[in-house]
């Protein structure tokens, strides 16, 4: 939500903050949900490198679980399959 108002930093911290707390409970679930919207917001914000990395894991973790029987998985594949789209200023 406040990636769609422009506040990406904000967004980062919140995402990132949400992301140390699932990880604190061992939740590899919600952690794979916050590494999707991280790697979306950081792929945002240029870093692509990192983007592609934080995308990865939440889909291993998601594929260790079948998190929705695979669904879940799937659809950050597909995230993944997408070419990258380079915004010039």
């Amino acid at each position: 939500m406040l990636g769609g108002l422009n506040r990406l930093d904000e967004a980062l911290e919140h995402i990132t903050s949400t992301l140390a707390l699932f990880r604190g409970l061992g939740d590899e679930i919600r952690q794979a949900h916050s590494l999707d919207n991280l790697g979306r917001l950081t792929a945002r914000l240029g870093d692509h490198a990192t983007a592609l990395g934080h995308c990865r894991t939440a889909l291993e973790f998601h594929r260790k679980h079948d998190y929705r029987d695979g669904r879940e998985a799937q659809r950050v594949q597909d995230h993944l399959d997408k070419p990258v789209r380079v915004r010039t200023p």
